[in-house]
């Protein structure tokens, strides 16, 4: 279970995001939503250990992860979190492949080429798994950030504003992804969105104040 309490973050004397109280339990999805600019990337990055909030505390699964090293903290997120990023971020030098390989290596996995091509399979992108991420469409990319994400089999899978530039379609065909792609590893999905059409998929909705919405 990943327990948010009492979380802020201050920016600056006048800008400070708050999360009062959240829960995020094994197999089960959650929706965090808000305005644009109301604080959802610094609450994920909080979340994940990316970010030290100013004030609260976050557990994951027992452990008080801002009382670990940065070292051992990033290594714990790497082991449990899966996060989708609201842009890629891949070394452009570095085949699909190898970056996956790269995913692994820093949760301190065995290189396992089996998985790596089982999770691209599943994504329908096995036939990119040699070529460059810049050869890739923006599908094709999104697609691979979810394959980055589940790779490791987290605990939590974390996704951050997934579906802001698309349509219709492809955001119910994104959502559904992730939906799916986190049952298959019986993880826990977390989307953070302003876009309030994704509510229809997902019914455990918090607010960034952490009341639960209606």
């Amino acid at each position: 279970m990943i327990a948010l309490k009492n979380i802020s973050h201050t920016y600056s004397e006048n800008l400070t995001i708050g999360f009062k109280e959240g829960e995020f339990t094994r197999n089960h999805n959650y929706l965090i939503l808000g305005e644009s600019g109301s604080g959802k990337s610094t609450l994920i990055n909080i979340m994940t250990g990316l970010l030290r909030p100013t004030g609260g505390t976050v557990w994951i699964d027992d452990v008080d992860i801002y009382g670990l090293k940065e070292a051992q903290r990033d290594k714990f997120r790497a082991e449990r979190i899966g996060i989708v990023f609201q842009r890629p971020h891949f070394l452009t030098s570095l085949t699909v492949t190898e970056n996956l390989k790269l995913t692994q290596s820093l949760a301190n996995q065995t290189i396992d080429k089996i998985r790596i091509n089982e999770v691209l399979n599943r994504l329908a992108i096995l036939d990119k798994k040699d070529e460059y991420p810049n050869s890739l469409s923006v599908g094709q990319l999104q697609r691979l950030s979810i394959a980055r994400a589940i790779l490791n089999k987290p605990n939590y899978i974390i996704a951050d504003e997934p579906t802001s530039s698309l349509d219709d379609k492809n955001t119910d065909k994104v959502l559904s992804l992730l939906i799916e792609q986190s049952e298959a590893e019986q993880a826990s999905l977390i989307v953070a969105t302003h876009d309030k059409r994704v509510k229809d998929l997902i019914s455990n909705i918090y607010s960034l104040e952490g009341e639960v919405a209606p």
